[in-house]
């Protein structure tokens, strides 16, 4: 399976290894023993992310200049002798030994290695979710957990962004036509999950023609002989759509000028009550959004129920578009 799951400390990131590093600082001499595992420098030309930054800053701190600069801190703030009324003042750190120094920095090391490379980890769900699985054959399901590893990564902001720094988002969008409807369902549910709430990644999907590509699998998901893949397929299609278009104006215009109310009347025609809810979902994102004007400059647009701009109204659009697939 898998190791892409988030544990607890990617979440706390920087914040963490701050503490730990400070805590390393003031332990005891001797509590350390922990040996340093052996790994490859991190690439310093490849410093695309925060992870990356932070653990490039630990594997190249310099512990002597660090104590150098407390040593430095502790002299200009310590109080005077017993001005405190507790006792003795420390006005300056102890010195370390070599030993001492040696400890600190595998424990520093250590510790780098151990926060997880959230870039690597999507490198290596793509790989797995385009069947790239290190000169093998990917075992069954090994690419659909490969792209729930993705999701979840790219659920986080940063990794979203960071996700498309890497130029990962075009190769996931091949994989919606996948004549695997589970294949095509994970990636509509990858590039739903990064556009939620993130206009600069909506900007981006819409860039690589996304929209087009989801009412095209919302209109004809993959042949398969189980009618629940193809729900499934349509289902996560229609999520993805609503993602990348909500509160957007090219979105909207790219469901409406690209087909895709005749899309969504024909995935109101389904029996499955999940695409038939997403698509009644999406259609009230549009509503709302003919509603506010989403027409350049908050011109031009098609109104909820009645016509603008030379256009008709959303609702008249919608109509013919259930019409003519009931014809």
């Amino acid at each position: 399976a898998m190791a892409g799951r988030r544990d607890t400390c990617s979440t706390m990131g920087g914040r963490l290894a701050a503490v730990c590093l400070i805590a390393l600082l003031v332990l005891p001499a001797g509590v350390a023993q922990t040996p340093n595992p052996s790994a490859e420098d991190l690439d310093e030309g490849d410093m695309g992310t925060l992870t990356q930054m932070l653990h490039w800053s630990l594997e190249h701190q310099d512990l002597d200049a660090l104590h150098d600069e407390a040593e430095a801190i502790r002299a200009r703030t310590a109080l005077p002798e017993g001005g405190d009324g507790g006792g003795p003042t420390i006005t300056h750190a102890a010195e370390f030994d070599a030993e001492r120094l040696t400890e600190l920095k595998e424990l520093a090391g250590l510790m780098a290695r151990s926060l997880p490379d959230n870039t690597q980890l999507m490198r290596d769900a793509l790989r797995a979710a385009l069947g790239d699985c290190a000169g093998r054959e990917c075992a069954p399901g090994e690419r659909a957990e490969g792209l729930e590893a993705l999701e979840e990564l790219v659920e986080d902001i940063d990794n979203a962004r960071d996700f498309k720094a890497m130029g990962g988002y075009p190769q996931v969008v091949t994989l919606l036509a996948s004549p695997d409807p589970e294949t095509a369902a994970g990636a509509a549910w990858v590039l739903g999950t990064a556009a939620q709430n993130n206009a600069e990644i909506q900007e981006h999907l819409c860039d690589l023609g996304v929209p087009g590509a989801l009412i095209a699998l919302v209109a004809a998901p993959p042949a398969t002989s189980s009618p629940g893949q193809a729900d499934l397929a349509r289902a996560k299609a229609l999520y993805a759509l609503s993602a990348v278009c909500r509160d957007s104006e090219r979105g909207f215009w790219a469901i409406v000028d690209g087909n895709g109310l005749h899309a969504l009347a024909l995935a109101l025609g389904q029996e499955s009550p999940a695409v038939v809810r997403k698509a009644l979902t999406l259609i009230t994102d549009l509503a709302r959004s003919a509603s506010r004007g989403q027409g350049a400059g908050g011109g031009a647009t098609l109104g909820v129920d009645g016509a603008r701009g030379g256009r008709p109204s959303l609702a008249r659009s919608l109509s013919a578009a259930v019409a003519h697939n009931a014809t």
